[in-house]
């Protein structure tokens, strides 16, 4: 199958060449050009280098100037590993009600601790995810998986020849689950089952109970069950987000640096499984593509790790103010905007009112991302149409993370009062 750039990056850069163009244009006419923001940056704030390296101890930053800058372990760094086994074993043990329990499946430990031989390092969370779809899939198999999504949880499986089956999140339902119908989904050609919660991109959560019930459909059906985890950490509302998915013989997480932790440039992901026969096939997977990752990054992801509650606190405080900036901006222009705060995570959706978004589509652009495009040139500010993920509609993606959340809303504000 021919690959075509993913359909938000594609509309991206198609964005920036026109920005690039305005730019000059008003260069030429001596105009100062427009500040420009991104309001659907889907990572918490970053670091840099220096602030990384104030947080690491003396054992690390001693490490970190002797590398010698060889290959990697294949499976990743064992310090690395182990850190990584600790935070999902904390993040599970610390959000988890023991009184909901999962009944009738295979289990294969009773606990939510994860050792660091149950972990495998890739280069990205993308990595992870093409080995454990080209180690599972055949064109004969099923995949469940919700929609709106990150573009590539559907892609991936479509070009494995997988048949992919989504079940239909909404506005008009608040983004949440009914799992009757989700069970609606499964056959006996169920292979994989993805789920994500914080669901990306809109911010709703699954209940502890939701999970369970998705993991015993999963083994009634001997499913691979996929918990994306890579927005867990960002559980600012301390909903009950941890699971027992890991204890499921066919259960595995992914996770990465780039979200909870905002350490995008650090190209360090993960999956995570306690079965050793899925494991080695995934290492297997990793032999054919990366081999192992930057033995920089695992260091750098290492001292971020150590740190992380530290990070994560920071990084939830910020995501949990922009969350009061723009419920004020939406009580600011009810007609305009509307939408359902997120539970958990980085992002939401948010709903513009149809008649603020022109109904016209050019066979390049549909009617949202015309609207985005012009909401780009005159106010500088990116907003990314929902359409670039899997749902029709006039919404776009709204990003929390960033500490110039309010200095975007400034231009974003001024542009919606043209509509009022």
């Amino acid at each position: 199958m021919k690959l075509t750039l993913p359909a938000h990056i594609g509309f991206g850069q198609r964005l920036n060449d026109i920005l690039a163009a305005d730019h000059g244009q008003q260069s030429k006419c001596g105009y100062q050009p427009k500040r420009r923001f991104n309001l659907s940056q889907s990572g918490a704030k970053t670091l840099s280098y220096q602030q990384l390296m104030e947080m690491a101890n003396c054992s690390q930053k001693q490490r970190i100037n002797q590398l010698e800058l060889g290959y990697a372990s294949i499976q990743g760094d064992i310090a690395l590993r182990t850190a990584i086994a600790q935070f999902h074993t904390e993040l599970n043990n610390s959000y988890y009600d023991a009184e909901i329990d999962v009944a009738n499946i295979n289990s294969q430990s009773g606990d939510n601790q994860i050792n660091p031989d149950q972990v495998i390092t890739f280069a990205g969370a993308q990595e992870g995810l093409q080995a454990l779809y080209q180690h599972v899939l055949t064109p004969e198999d099923e995949v469940i998986t919700l929609t709106p999504s990150y573009p590539s949880l559907v892609a991936m499986a479509s070009q494995l020849g997988a048949t992919v089956k989504s079940y239909p999140l909404s506005f008009g339902n608040a983004w949440q689950l009914d799992l009757t119908e989700f069970a609606k989904l499964f056959s006996a050609r169920t292979k994989l089952v993805v789920i994500n919660s914080p669901h990306n991109p809109t911010g709703a959560a699954l209940s502890q109970a939701q999970v369970a019930q998705i993991l015993e459909l999963a083994a009634a059906h001997n499913s691979y069950l996929l918990m994306d985890d890579v927005s867990q950490a960002s559980n600012y509302r301390e909903q009950a987000l941890g699971h027992q998915i890991l204890n499921y013989e066919k259960g595995v997480v992914v996770s990465v640096m780039s979200k909870s932790l905002g350490l995008g440039g650090l190209r360090i992901g993960w999956l995570v499984t306690k079965n050793s026969a899925l494991h080695q096939g995934l290492l297997a997977q990793k032999c054919y593509s990366s081999i192992c990752t930057s033995i920089v990054d695992e260091q750098l992801a290492l001292v971020a790790l150590s740190n992380w509650q530290q990070l994560v606190r920071q990084n939830n405080q910020i995501i949990a103010d922009n969350i009061a900036a723009f419920q004020q901006l939406v009580n600011e222009f009810p007609g305009l905007l509307s939408w359902h705060q997120p539970q958990a995570g980085i992002m939401t959706l948010v709903k513009v009112a149809d008649h603020i978004v022109e109904p016209f589509e050019d066979g390049q652009s549909s009617a949202m991302e015309n609207w985005a495009i012009d909401c780009a040139l005159k106010s500088g500010v990116t907003v990314l149409p929902s359409g670039l993920f899997g749902l029709s509609g006039y919404y776009f993606r709204l990003g929390l993370g960033q500490t110039d959340f309010n200095d975007a809303l400034v231009p974003f504000r001024d542009h919606l009062s043209t509509f009022d």
